[in-house]
């Protein structure tokens, strides 16, 4: 039902798994997809064999590969309240030949520390300040949103916090054994789509 807020969830938790710069039609289609192949058809509620957002994201990774590899440039003066206009394009449209680029694609911080080009701050970790999907740049956010699912009894405080105290506990022993190789904890708690 409704009521459930199942559904706004999965649009949510899809919208975090994407690009910024996602355009809002694609958006679209893998949110259907989402719900119609990854909740409903498996009977609904509670019945889900997969994670309904995640079926969503698959779609999107396999059928607009360019558009979910491509990021906003990082730390451009506004970029928090700009609208990106690719999120704005219509199907099967071509950009104008004077368009001007607006997003990028690159590694994400853990691919740059394994190959030891450059390391991102924690508290660029933290805040969101590197490229990526917008449920990965923001730990910050992410626990704040942990937080606001804890107070409305949508989610049990145990999962999340055995998956990131293990994370920490591995990563941290890791560093310890050869900081030079494996990043700290924090950074591995920061750094990707774990804190989601």
């Amino acid at each position: 039902t409704l009521g459930d807020y199942s559904a706004a969830i999965t649009g949510m938790l899809l919208a975090l798994t994407l690009p910024p710069a996602f355009p809002l039609w694609m958006g679209a289609v893998s949110g259907f997809v989402a719900i119609g192949l990854g909740k409903a058809l498996f009977g609904g509620l509670g019945f889900n064999v997969f994670n309904p957002a995640l079926v969503g994201r698959a779609f999107a990774q396999a059928a607009f590969p360019a558009a979910v590899t491509d990021w906003s440039p990082v730390m451009r003066a506004g970029r928090f309240l700009e609208l990106q206009p690719s999120s704005l394009s219509l199907p099967f449209m071509a950009p104008p030949e004077s368009a001007v680029i607006d997003v990028v694609t690159g590694a994400t911080p853990l691919a740059t520390y394994k190959t030891g080009v450059a390391t991102t701050g924690t508290f660029d970790l933290l805040f969101g300040f590197t490229p990526g999907a917008i449920g990965e740049t923001s730990a910050l956010l992410i626990m704040i949103c942990g937080v606001y699912l804890l107070a409305r009894r949508m989610l049990d405080w145990r999962i999340p916090v055995a998956i990131l105290l293990s994370a920490a506990l591995l990563s941290g022993a890791l560093n310890l054994f050869d900081p030079a190789r494996y990043p700290g904890a924090l950074y591995m708690l920061f750094s990707g789509g774990l804190m989601l």
